[in-house]
């Protein structure tokens, strides 16, 4: 009987083909559900108009800040995005105030009314001279502090934190400089439990120089987080009085005399 020898290398590279063919199959038997999830996810769309109901085109949105923007709004003022319940997404265009949302597992069209900005801006300059006590941290603005305050400060290498308490019986301003992660959390909570929220820019002499977003909460405490380019500050769960004086703060920032 006639013995036919197969060659070496058509042996070899069609044992690697079968193993490589019988993996894939053992993927997709142990895998379905990931696969599946990967091509399929569930969408969110929407439209983002005026007060009016003119759409408004070239919104970006973004969700977490290490994200960065996840969709853009078309001529139409029409988006989509992933539906990731739970997540913040911020809503920024020039000229009009910038929207703050958090994604709900009911939504899958959202209808966002984007305000126009309108004096009066707060716009952060030049530091006067003042009685009050001026706080200079790293990266950020000098803000003026009464005299009377209670100022803790701790630091690291590339980041660190003032905490102003004015009142025995409130809790802190925060002011954090560096490099250090947004307090997403933070604010995730405070925004899902507010009934009034209102968001405005920050500027500066040429373009926006941060957000600033303030509010109330369902129990009555106010909250206001300020964010800048390499810092922010927050407060939350205080009364209104403490909310005023430590807004008079937040409002006082300005860049050091040269």
């Amino acid at each position: 009987m006639a013995v036919k020898v197969i060659p070496y290398r058509w042996v070899y590279s069609h044992a690697i083909v079968l193993l490589a063919t019988a993996s894939m199959h053992l993927c997709l038997i142990l895998f379905p559900i990931a696969v599946i999830g990967k091509s399929g996810g569930s969408r969110v769309r929407g439209n983002v108009t005026s007060k009016s109901g003119t759409p408004i085109s070239g919104v970006g949105i973004f969700g977490d800040h290490a994200k960065g923007q996840e969709a853009k709004t078309d001529s139409s003022g029409s988006f989509e995005l992933p539906s990731n319940s739970g997540e913040i997404l911020h809503f920024w265009k020039e000229g009009f105030r910038p929207k703050t949302l958090i994604l709900k597992p009911s939504d899958t069209r959202l209808r966002v009314i984007l305000l126009e900005e309108s004096p009066p801006f707060w716009r952060v300059s030049e530091c006067a001279t003042s009685k009050g006590h001026e706080v200079t941290l790293p990266f950020l603005p000098s803000f003026i502090v009464p005299t009377e305050a209670k100022i803790e400060k701790f630091s690291d290498v590339d980041y660190g934190k003032s905490a102003i308490v004015l009142t025995d019986n409130s809790r802190p301003l925060e002011l954090w400089w560096g490099l250090i992660k947004r307090p997403e959390m933070r604010e995730r909570l405070l925004i899902s439990d507010s009934t009034v929220i209102e968001e405005r820019w920050i500027h500066k002499t040429k373009g926006t120089f941060g957000t600033d977003i303030r509010g109330q909460t369902m129990g009555g405490m106010y909250w206001r987080y300020t964010d800048f380019p390499v810092g922010f500050a927050i407060y939350e769960g205080v009364s209104a009085e403490s909310a005023e004086l430590y807004d008079r703060i937040i409002d006082s920032a300005c860049f050091p005399r040269q």
